[in-house]
């Protein structure tokens, strides 16, 4: 039998993390509510505040808010906000990405060709210049969103962390303002989407001024599906450093997430040093979290004996339950039968983890169950996740929810285990030869 199952929407709502069931967003331009906040706009725009509230043009640029949503293999991000869109005005958004592999902080000379050639124009042009990000920001991949002519988007994308092998950077494709965020005429191998929805009139006002963040309240803008494969993430955290910049590669605005605090448009972007900047002027997007079940896989029994099933039974809600009865002890009217079971985990940091155990008793009596996690920084320690509870002859699901520091709990190469304790609470009738019936004895872990 695998070890690993999957995780039941019972079993996430049980560990309280029922924003993991949170909808896919449709990327149309207009924020989901799975969306979950990164960073408000804090900065006056110098490009402009739009008034004309339509789909498709608009007469100013900013940005508002940034907020994520992420699953196995595809990052989601929603900016609140409008990219001008008129004719002859093409505005455009950076979304540099650090997501872990290689990378630069400050870009370097020979950037892959893209948009005409123009992305070099931000890069070191031979006198150890160009734009340079915060201390802990690498830039490793650049996502290039256009939006002008007929209300039209246009994709480019750039490994930046590819530059001493020749590079990488190509044409995604073009779609268009309110749509579906279909992409297509380029070279979109990974499926990436994306849209705008220019409707936004709120957010901050025109100038260059701070601005106490009434940004936060804007729902339209950009909205984009970044495959985790296009920017070569398989889980880990991402940063993420969006601004609105030129056409021609050569100005950059004021308009940062997170926000300047109350600066002017910064100009040419080989003389940014974004290090000298107050505060990070990048968002992070945690590592994405995923979920497993855990059936056991060995188990030891104290002061009882298992007279039908196995370990095998404990590990799924198949009618194969394993029966755990009490050894008759003389002195001794209501020892625990303990049973510790061993599980193999393969997250390395543990974010949530309940013990799940599905049973009841054969006689009518007074029972009760508690389960608990091993430390296993200690010998022998096991931690109550579940304090004694009441017991019945009909079939209940007892979760156990840790605490506190997880780390504990996971061992050299995984490992983890928990404990089932049953005993008898008052009078039982009959000999006292009193058994249990357990169905699963499972753990639910999330974690990376």
């Amino acid at each position: 039998m695998n070890s690993i199952m999957r995780l039941t929407s019972a079993a996430f709502l049980a560990l309280g993390f029922g924003t993991a069931f949170a909808q896919t967003p449709v990327v149309d331009g207009t924020k989901d509510a799975s969306y979950t906040q990164l960073a408000v706009q804090n900065n006056q725009t110098g490009w402009g505040d739009s008034n004309l509230g339509q789909v498709g043009p608009a007469n100013g640029s900013e940005l508002d808010n940034i907020w994520y949503y992420q699953d196995a293999n595809n990052i989601y991000l929603f900016i609140g906000g409008n990219m001008q869109n008129e004719p002859g005005v093409y505005q455009k958004v950076a979304l540099f990405c650090d997501s872990g592999v290689g990378g630069y902080n400050r870009l370097p000379a020979g950037l892959p060709d893209i948009d005409f050639n123009r992305l070099i124009r931000m890069a070191d042009d031979g006198t150890g210049n160009g734009l340079k990000f915060d201390a802990g920001f690498n830039a490793g991949q650049f996502v290039g969103v256009v939006c002008g002519g007929n209300s039209e988007i246009y994709i480019n994308y750039s490994q930046i962390e590819t530059v001493a092998n020749g590079g990488v950077g190509y044409y995604v494709g073009s779609g268009s303002c309110g749509s579906n965020g279909a992409i297509g005429g380029g070279t979109n191998n990974f499926n990436l989407e994306c849209t705008i929805n220019n409707s936004n009139v709120a957010g901050v006002p025109g100038g260059i001024g701070s601005d106490p963040g009434n940004g936060a309240s804007v729902t339209t803008g950009i909205e984009i599906k970044i495959p985790r494969a296009q920017i070569a993430n398989s889980g880990g955290s991402v940063k993420i450093c969006p601004f609105i910049f030129s056409d021609g590669y050569d100005f950059v605005s004021n308009q940062f997430l997170n926000g300047l605090g109350g600066m002017d448009n910064l100009g040419d972007p080989r003389n940014i040093d974004l290090s000298g900047v107050a505060g990070d002027q990048y968002v992070t997007i945690p590592a994405f979290a995923s979920s497993e079940t855990l059936a056991p896989a060995t188990q030891h029994v104290t002061l009882g004996q298992i007279t039908s099933g196995n370990v095998a039974s404990l590990g799924a809600d198949d009618n194969n339950a394993e029966r755990m009865c009490r050894f008759i002890l003389p002195n001794r009217t209501s020892p625990f039968i303990v049973t510790e079971l061993t599980y193999t985990t393969t997250k390395t940091t543990l974010s949530a983890v309940a013990m799940r155990v599905k049973a009841k008793m054969t006689l009518v009596g007074q029972f009760a169950i508690k389960l608990g996690l091993k430390d296993q920084t200690q010998a022998n320690v096991y931690d109550t996740v579940l304090p004694e509870t009441s017991i019945g002859t009909s079939y209940t699901t007892f979760t156990g929810n840790a605490s506190g520091s997880l780390a504990k709990y996971r061992g050299t190469g995984g490992a983890m285990a928990g404990q089932i304790s049953v005993r008898n609470t008052g009078p039982v009738p009959g000999s006292g030869n009193w058994c249990t019936d357990f169905e699963f004895a499972l753990l639910d872990v999330i974690g990376n």
